[in-house]
């Protein structure tokens, strides 16, 4: 198999590559067997091992490789084109600096027909081999020190046979692959440098493994903060989908420092079990309105308000007084689940701020009943909505009488100028919502929506109608804007009338419309 190690522009230093770095590659990248059904001759791509066969082989069938074990699919040798690709990472170290470097491994093999057709039983591995390339391109590295922790990351332009880097920020720094293969000495060499990190969280997961590293090496408190068995929160700020409640000094040397916290409230922590992520965050709030706080506080707090809520501000005043109010009202009333309590609650808060009420008074926060509380402002709540449903449909009402007044006496005087009828037919406007709706439903088309707009003057309709039959729905007809053309002319059910009545609804066009306009045209 042949290897081509891409170069790439402004590299800061030159990537060291473990001496079996080639052959890793060659064992963990995904691989097949090519065989040659005229020849019964069988190619591994793992191991380079050529051999002869005789049962069946089918394409796309898993097969055992003789030589090295690995199974893997089978294709035939005339398969135009195969590709794998898979994502490296590796590290080597000096005594002040740890290095890494992401690596592409791009497997590829192209069918060539001459070749293919020269190729003999004894010369085949070679020919194989020939026709076997991975392409190996840097994709990110970096350099770790306990001054500056740099990453470099490949940028991509439409010309990919020029790739160059760009340098990134610590907090930046990422991988930009998911197929990741880890090189298999890596805990053993990491542990060996300045870095001194007792476990490494992730370990299997090197787009975090770089970040979590970065972090060690830029601040020396981690080590003994993962000492104090605080390392969950290192991990979760290098993935950043942890709890960020705690807030803590990096640069501090001490744990209590890092914590923004006293001795003392350290080891009271630790005494009640609870100098975890989620205790100290807890025990941090608790301390703005307890000088003291107790264990039994700690508790009652963690049971009745999540952390989110209570750190976001969804929770107001003393958080103590609250949990003590909420297990006071789950001792007393009948309840089947403590989280039915807490929605309860919550809808009763919510009730409390809408209908205008003090928050901030004992009196209505905490009421010596809930269950009957709740069902009270249900209810005003309840009626206050009624009242203010009421009050918009009445506004609706008011603001469609009014149009309708201002159509009716502003609008249709000017459209029933046009109305006119003959012999056989007659044409006016429609002069209602009423109108609208049952023409609508009569003519089964889609007039009445058109209600709105004719009331403001936007849209311009009339019907049609026999004259031995002027009640009865036959064709409706929208004039246009400019009065110049008929914008839409349908019979029932939207379909066109016949020719004389198209004809008809031309002349009244031409000689009603259009002939009164000009003669006010002439007159002006």
């Amino acid at each position: 198999m042949e290897f081509e190690y891409t170069p790439i522009k402004d590299m800061p230093f030159d990537i060291k590559y473990p001496k079996d770095y080639e052959e890793w590659i060659r064992k963990t990248l995904p691989s097949n067997i090519f065989y040659d059904r005229f020849k019964k001759v069988m190619h591994c791509t793992r191991c380079g091992h050529t051999t002869e066969y005789t049962d069946k082989i089918y394409k796309g069938s898993r097969l055992a490789c003789p030589n090295c074990h690995e199974v893997q699919t089978a294709w035939p040798h005339t398969t135009p084109i195969v590709r794998y690709y898979k994502t490296y990472l590796h590290f080597w170290k000096t005594k002040s600096a740890i290095y890494y470097a992401e690596v592409r491994a791009h497997w590829e093999y192209r069918y060539s027909p001459d070749v293919i057709k020269k190729a003999l039983f004894k010369d085949y591995s070679q020919t194989r081999e020939q026709e076997e390339h991975t392409k190996l391109t840097p994709l990110s590295f970096g350099r770790l020190t306990r001054t500056k922790q740099q990453g470099w990351e490949r940028t991509w332009y439409y010309d990919i046979s020029d790739p160059k880097t760009r340098a990134v920020e610590q907090h930046e720094m990422h991988l930009e692959d998911l197929s990741w293969e880890v090189y298999p000495n890596t805990e053993r060499l990491l542990s060996k440098t300045f870095i001194n990190m007792s476990e490494y969280k992730y370990i299997r997961h090197p787009a975090l493994l770089i970040k979590e590293l970065a972090l060690h090496a830029k601040y020396p408190a981690c080590e003994y903060i993962v000492k104090a068995g605080l390392g969950a929160y290192i991990a979760e700020k290098a993935s950043y989908c942890g709890h960020i409640y705690i807030r803590p000094d990096w640069n501090a040397k001490t744990l209590p420092g890092f914590l923004r916290l006293k001795p003392q409230d350290v080891d009271k922590l630790r005494k009640w079990n609870q100098l975890d992520i989620e205790g100290i965050a807890y025990y941090k709030k608790i301390l703005k309105w307890r000088a003291r706080p107790q264990l039994e506080e700690q508790e009652l707090v963690k049971k009745w308000i999540d952390i989110g809520a209570l750190y976001s501000g969804r929770v107001q005043g003393d958080p103590v007084k609250l949990a003590r109010y909420l297990q006071k009202q789950w001792e007393k009333g009948n309840w089947s689940w403590d989280t039915a309590l807490i929605y309860r609650y919550r809808d009763y808060e919510h009730m409390l701020k809408e209908l205008g009420y003090p928050t901030d008074d004992d009196y209505y926060r905490y009421p010596k009943d809930i269950s009957e509380a709740h069902d009270r402002l249900v209810a005003e709540f309840n009626a206050q909505r009624q009242a203010e449903r009421e009050a918009k449909m009445e506004a609706q009402r008011q603001a469609i009488a009014e149009e309708e007044r201002h159509f009716t006496e502003d609008i249709l005087p000017k459209l029933q100028k046009y109305n006119m009828q003959d012999g056989k037919y007659l044409i006016r406007a429609l002069e209602s919502l009423e109108d609208f709706k049952n023409e609508g439903i009569n003519n089964h088309n889609c007039v009445g929506s058109y209600a709105a707009r004719a009331m403001k003057g936007k849209a311009k309709i009339f019907v049609l109608r026999r004259i031995d039959h002027p009640n009865t729905s036959f064709v409706t007809i929208e004039l246009a804007l400019n009065e110049k053309s008929i914008k839409q002319c349908y019979e029932t059910g939207n379909r066109i009338p016949d020719e004389e009545v198209i004809a008809w609804v031309d002349r009244w066009l031409k000689k009603v419309v259009n002939g009164k306009n000009r003669k006010k045209r002439k007159a002006a």
